[in-house]
């Protein structure tokens, strides 16, 4: 669960708690250790803490910044293909059977 709390500043800190972490780590298959899990919980919440800073700041005199980009829009034509026939594509796939990817199971292990 994610955590807020007033620090009484009126900065507030976000915290992301350990049992979070360790189910996304068992929902993704991450494999983290309990050290790597705590570490992880500190990390994610000093980044929540960060970004949470970020958006308090007053960006109203601020203009936006197109400077880096050149002038218009660089577009191509949109062209109508046939696409890839399916035997290209499947063709530098590691496995395939039936016209189909076979890639490792991910549910019902």
């Amino acid at each position: 669960m994610l955590e807020s709390r007033d620090d009484g500043r009126g900065d507030f800190s976000v915290a992301i708690s350990r049992e979070v972490v360790a189910r996304l780590s068992e929902m993704t298959r991450l494999g983290l250790t309990e050290a790597e899990i705590d570490d992880l919980a500190g990390e994610v919440s000093g980044i929540l803490a960060h970004v949470d800073r970020i958006q308090r700041l007053d960006t109203s005199t601020v203009s936006g910044s197109v400077a880096d980009r050149p002038r218009g829009c660089a577009t191509r034509e949109d062209r109508v293909s046939n696409g890839l026939r399916g035997e290209d594509v499947l063709a530098n796939a590691p496995e395939s059977h039936d016209g189909f990817f076979v890639v490792p199971a991910v549910f019902g292990e």
